[in-house]
Formats: structure tokens, C-alpha cells, sequence
């Protein structure tokens, strides 16, 4: 059984190194800071997740022979090393989308690789997907993808952009204690560091007690694009091997669309503190309530498995 003490620790941990990494540098390299606002994040990120799957001790066998190992040695490196490009090398806006259409439509591709659902050798099982039903999903999954993306990022340089990070993290953690209770532990697992270091990195972005602390907000575009592709890739990873239903996989990943709603006439006018605590309220209430459908599933499926497992060792003891 997992230990709950340990995963808290892994947050904690995660949390706290994504929140130092960006306070050191606009402490001690603010001019540097500022220009690479965008850079420093993604480390932060990066530098979190190491320490959290560390305390945890993940194990990554190479090369991958799952799809939870192929989204943390190839996707995901492949996202921090996009996002880490524009601020070291500098590209044209145009050019980063395109890398990251591209990176959206082998999303789905590099997670289902070598799976049932995509294997040609096992076109006689259940769940395998006819050539029409694998092109609905690549070009379905792409389009969605890039959508909620392009959305997000865009949302970011009007209004906010720390709440959309902490949404994010919110989500991610729902997906992974869904997913953990249909099963898969270690798919489940893999979601702790993710929301415990975009949280701390947006703690640390949206604090400004001082000019030496000023920080350029906008530059949250590349914590949103992890946020969005993992959020997507843990989800995936839960539905077709962890067993999580679709109907919750669609909710959790639509659940941060809440923070749109801040766009109406009515609440553009409210205080930056105001419309994170809005955006924070729509979408942490989807995702309590998913999250108590899927308890009372689990509790549905599993126990009365467990209470006879509890019987027959009160049975043992005597």
C-alpha cells in the first residue's frame, strides 16, 4: 500500500524547490531574471519534478516500456526543451506554435505507442481501434490539445496567469487521485510533483512584496504548456491503462476552462486577487465533485473486496 506520509513529503519537497528556484534567481539575478522570466520558470518547474520523483523514488527504465514512462522521458522532456527555446535562443512567435502543433499532434501517438489500441498484431482483441477510430482520436486529441493551449496562453496575456498555473495543478492532482483509485497507482503517483511544483512556481511568480521582486507575469507561457500537456498525457495515461471512466478524463482536462468565465463584461473590472480567487472556486468545484464520484466508484467496486480482506485477518488474529 502507498504511503500517504511519503507523497505528502514529495509535494511538499516539489513545492518548495520550483518555489526557491525562481526567488533565487530574482533575488540574486534580477536583470537576468526578468529578461529570462520565461526560462527561469520552466527550470523551476523541471528542478521540482526531479526532486519530487527522487523522494519517490521512480523508477524509469530506458528505453520506456510503458506509456506513463514514455510521457516522462520523451514527451515530457520534449515540451521542457521547446519552452526552455525562446528565452536562451529566441524564435519567432510563429515558429514555437508550430513546434508546438506539432508536439500536440505526436502527443497521443508517443503515449499509445506499441498499445493495444494502435497494435496491428492485435486487431482480433476487444479493445483494439479500427484504422477510422485511431485517425478520430490522433486528429480529435491534436485538435482539443492544441485548442485548450492556444486558449490558455492567450487568456495568460490578458488577465492573471498564476491562477491558470494553479488550475492546472489543481486538475493534475484530481487526475491523479482518480486515477489512483481505479487502480494504477504508480500512474496516479506520477501527478503529486507536477502539482506541487507548478504551485510553488506560481506562488513564487505572483509575489511582489517589492520592485526587487517584480517579475514579468506574462512569461508564464511555457508553465502553461507543462501544465497543459501533462494534465492531457496523466489523463490519457489513466483512462486507457489505469481504467479511469472517459466521461471523468474529459471533465478533469475541461475542468480549467472555468477560468474563462472571468472574461464576461461583469467581472472584468474585479481586482487581480479577486479573479484568482473566482477562477480558483469554478474550477476546484468540478473537480470535487468528479473527485467524490469517483470515491463513492471506488467504494462501490472495492469495498466489499476489502471488508473481506479485513474479516479474514480479524479471522487470522483469533
Amino acid at each position: 500500500m502507498p504511503d500517504p506520509i511519503e507523497f505528502v513529503i514529495a509535494s511538499v519537497v516539489s513545492t518548495f524547490t520550483s518555489f526557491v528556484c525562481v526567488l533565487i534567481l530574482r533575488y540574486f539575478l534580477p536583470k537576468w531574471a526578468h529578461r529570462f522570466s520565461a526560462t527561469t520558470c520552466v527550470g523551476a518547474v523541471t528542478a521540482g519534478l526531479i526532486a519530487g520523483y527522487y523522494l519517490l523514488n521512480f523508477s524509469l527504465p530506458w528505453p520506456p516500456g510503458d506509456s506513463l514512462g514514455r510521457f516522462l522521458l520523451i514527451l515530457l522532456p520534449a515540451v521542457v526543451a521547446l519552452e526552455l527555446s525562446p528565452g536562451l535562443f529566441g524564435r519567432s512567435e510563429k515558429f514555437i506554435w508550430s513546434l508546438r502543433f506539432l508536439l500536440c499532434a505526436s502527443a497521443a501517438r508517443i503515449l499509445l505507442h506499441g498499445s493495444v489500441y494502435l497494435s496491428d498484431e492485435a486487431s482480433n482483441h476487444a479493445d483494439a481501434w479500427s484504422v477510422l477510430q485511431q485517425a478520430g482520436f490522433m486528429i480529435g486529441s491534436t485538435a482539443l490539445l492544441f485548442a485548450v493551449w492556444f486558449s490558455f496562453v492567450r487568456l495568460s496575456k490578458k488577465s492573471e496567469p498564476c491562477s491558470i498555473v494553479f488550475s492546472f495543478a489543481m486538475a493534475i492532482q484530481c487526475a491523479g487521485l482518480a486515477t489512483m483509485l481505479a487502480g494504477y497507482i504508480k500512474g496516479g503517483t506520477a501527478a503529486i510533483p507536477f502539482a506541487g511544483t507548478l504551485a510553488g512556481t506560481a506562488i513564487a511568480v505572483i509575489m511582489k512584496k517589492s520592485r526587487r521582486l517584480e517579475f514579468d507575469r506574462e512569461k508564464l507561457d511555457g508553465v502553461i504548456g507543462l501544465g497543459v500537456i501533462s494534465l492531457f498525457s496523466l489523463l490519457t495515461v489513466g483512462r486507457f491503462f489505469g481504467n479511469i471512466s472517459s466521461w471523468c478524463a474529459i471533465f478533469i482536462f475541461l475542468a480549467p476552462l472555468g477560468c474563462f468565465v472571468t472574461n464576461l463584461s461583469f467581472v472584468k473590472n474585479l481586482h487581480s486577487w479577486q479573479i484568482i480567487v473566482l477562477r480558483l472556486i469554478l474550477v476546484s468545484m468540478p473537480l470535487a465533485a468528479i473527485q467524490y464520484l469517483a470515491k463513492q466508484e471506488f467504494d462501490q467496486k472495492m469495498g466489499p473486496l476489502l471488508m473481506t480482506v479485513s474479516r479474514a485477518d480479524a479471522i487470522s488474529v483469533f
